[in-house]
């Protein structure tokens, strides 16, 4: 075996192994990819990671990438001053067909969760990277809880990858 093709076969087998192996963190798991879309100076209460599941395939498809291994994203509810941010964010580490993503932003009331903001829902095309939110001005309306529900659907090679969570702020005075 020549010195480049033993070079050649080494990189294959190195990437290989590397897509084998499972890491829960977004961040470790795509070198260089945003830990998110939230902007400095917001008061964080928590950000949740999405797990993308494959949910459907084109038939005889054989792909060597897939984004419920490759894929990260999370969902995250925040503050700045007395507006609440409900965001999305997904991301991977190559181009995909098309990725869908929706947030939701709710608010606590005696009756259950209100909605609140201006619900998302747009899709990408041929896209790696993709981020949306949802804002509620909450000035002047007491003390609730604020609920952010995100979900992603992509499409890569015929198949679809979905993906979906809820985060949480509670006791938030505005």
């Amino acid at each position: 075996m020549s010195p480049r093709n033993a070079l050649v076969s080494a990189a294959i087998t190195l990437t290989v192994a590397a897509s084998l192996i499972s890491v829960p963190s977004a961040a470790s798991a795509n070198p260089g990819a945003p830990a998110s879309a939230i902007p400095a100076g917001a008061t964080v209460v928590s950000s949740k990671p999405i797990h993308l599941t494959r949910v459907s395939a084109a038939p005889n498809v054989v792909v060597p990438n897939t984004p419920d291994r490759d894929c990260s994203g999370n969902v995250s509810i925040y503050r700045i001053g007395t507006v609440i941010y409900g965001s999305i964010t997904v991301w991977c580490p190559y181009k995909v067909d098309s990725m869908r993503l929706s947030v939701g932003l709710y608010r606590s009331r005696w009756f259950g969760w209100e909605g609140v903001g201006t619900p998302v829902n747009r899709t990408y095309y041929n896209f790696s990277y993709a981020s949306e939110q949802s804002t509620y001005g909450c000035a002047g309306t007491g003390t609730h809880d604020f609920l952010a529900t995100g979900s992603s659907y992509i499409v890569y090679q015929g198949a679809g990858y979905s993906g979906s969570d809820s985060d949480e702020m509670d006791n938030q005075s505005c």
